[in-house]
């Protein structure tokens, strides 16, 4: 006959017991989580606004173009940036964002360049609301599609994607 467990054996069971459930549920938490962020891809092939941090955005050399800390991408003269991002055929694809300096900015998608002459200084300021600074539209609809930013003249600071 089994020997009967001490009223605080029986307790420190019950106390495992609730850890392990508790780890289990945490774990899968965890997982949902983190799947419902890992799959951020912007489907920007529908109309409306997608901030510029929500995209991946390579240089030149394929490497990574962090965004600053108050979600603009800078991009000074000479700076080249590729965004991954979803088109439709028809569909225009333009910058909102800032400029110094009398700012040139090219933009290229499908085989298809645009230069944008930007008039005027735009600073950062939370009494200007951003400007458009370029559109480009899509000739082919796809998934993983690339545009390519060169900026040619002043510093250029992109907040956002708006697509028509």
């Amino acid at each position: 006959m089994p020997k009967k467990l001490s009223y605080n054996m029986q307790k420190r069971i019950r106390y495992d017991k609730l850890l392990i459930l508790i780890a289990i549920f945490g774990v899968a938490g965890s997982v949902i989580i983190f799947r419902s962020y890992a799959d951020t891809r912007v489907n920007s092939n529908v109309s409306g606004s997608y901030a510029i941090d929500r995209f991946t955005i390579t240089d030149a050399a394929n490497e990574p173009i962090p965004i600053n800390s108050d979600k603009y991408l800078n991009l000074r003269p000479d700076d080249q940036a590729t965004i991954e991002l979803a088109t439709a055929r028809g569909k225009q694809y333009c910058l909102n964002g800032y400029n110094r300096s009398g700012a040139s900015i090219k933009l290229t998608l499908d085989e298809k360049s645009v230069t944008n002459l930007i008039r005027g200084d735009l600073p950062i300021d939370s009494s200007n609301p951003p400007s458009q600074l370029g559109c480009i539209e899509a000739q082919n609809s796809t998934n993983d599609n690339k545009m390519m930013i060169e900026n040619t003249g002043g510093s250029v600071w992109i907040k956002d994607i708006i697509v028509y």
